[in-house]
């Protein structure tokens, strides 16, 4: 059988967590102040995005240059079979 004082221990070690677990729980919710990592994380996760859009917009502008400048350029030009009758 256990001793008074290991059973007194026993009790105390689970009445300290079945208290503790709610007071983390409550301090948590408040979700105000983000760490320092997680600001990280966020402007690196921003970064990514940035330095996907820019080669996607520069790609864009090229496509529509040569959608539009085509036709100007091909009103001087000469078929490559011009010269032969």
């Amino acid at each position: 059988m256990m001793q008074e004082g290991t059973m007194k221990g026993v009790l105390m070690l689970i009445l300290v967590a079945v208290t503790a677990t709610p007071t983390y729980a409550g301090s948590m919710a408040s979700g105000g102040d983000a760490g320092l990592l997680v600001w990280f994380f966020i402007g690196f996760l921003a970064l990514f995005i940035v330095s996907q859009l820019i080669p996607g917009i520069v790609l864009t502008i090229g496509v529509l240059r040569g959608l539009f400048s085509r036709n100007e350029a091909r009103k001087g030009a000469t078929r490559p079979n011009d010269h032969v009758m």
